[in-house]
């Protein structure tokens, strides 16, 4: 469900009046770094001990299959907000009138991510659950507790992730084109379908 378009929580992880522009680009240097950073990195090391270990740790493959899943759910994900949802948001900064963008209104790229950053949770938390909460067995070889170390820090940040653009960035953006709405009289809004080639990810 797409959120009301209301300005953003208190709690959304970003400085008090921040603007659109400053919570993408905290977004991309911060959050979209990290996972571009760790998540090939853990995802090999993964399949890796996998396939060392199978005989005494069957656990590790379908691990390494989830670390895989979410692999293929974020990389994508990070390149359609950077490419298209944050470069709209920042549009939006310092806007006279609502500006025309091929997606339409904003609403409709944070609608696909929303649906995405549910996806992930549900990845999430198989990966929780098929690591007993991230508890290594005691007889595990060290990169195995590593990996689980790792992994915990990773589900950690990209909650924190998801949560700053659930709260903060989506329900700011919503409400800054709305407010350019509303000012330019533009009653029916921009055109809510948008190119379809924008949306032929939400096919995925």
């Amino acid at each position: 469900m797409i959120p009301s378009s209301q300005p953003p929580a208190a709690d959304t992880g970003f400085e008090p009046g921040a603007s659109l522009t400053a919570m993408a680009d905290e977004l991309e240097a911060t959050h979209h770094a990290y996972l571009r950073a760790v998540l090939p990195e853990i995802h090999n090391r993964a399949v890796t001990l996998a396939d060392t270990h199978a005989a005494r740790h069957p656990e590790l493959a379908p691990l390494a299959s989830l670390v895989q899943e979410l692999r293929a759910e974020l990389e994508p994900h990070l390149t359609k907000e950077e490419q298209v949802l944050f470069p709209f948001a920042r549009l939006l900064d310092g806007a006279d009138a609502p500006p025309r963008f091929h997606c339409g209104s904003i609403r409709n790229p944070i609608g696909a991510m929303l649906v995405e950053h549910d996806r992930t949770h549900e990845l999430l938390a198989r990966m929780r659950a098929a690591t007993a909460g991230f508890t290594a067995h005691a007889d595990a070889p060290a990169g195995v507790h590593h990996l689980y170390r790792d992994l915990a820090e990773l589900e950690a940040d990209t909650l924190a992730h998801i949560h700053k653009e659930n709260r903060g960035l989506f329900p700011a953006a919503m409400a800054a084109e709305r407010a350019l709405l509303e000012r330019s009289a533009a009653a029916a809004g921009p055109d809510q379908g948008g190119d379809p080639a924008c949306w032929a990810y939400r096919e995925a």
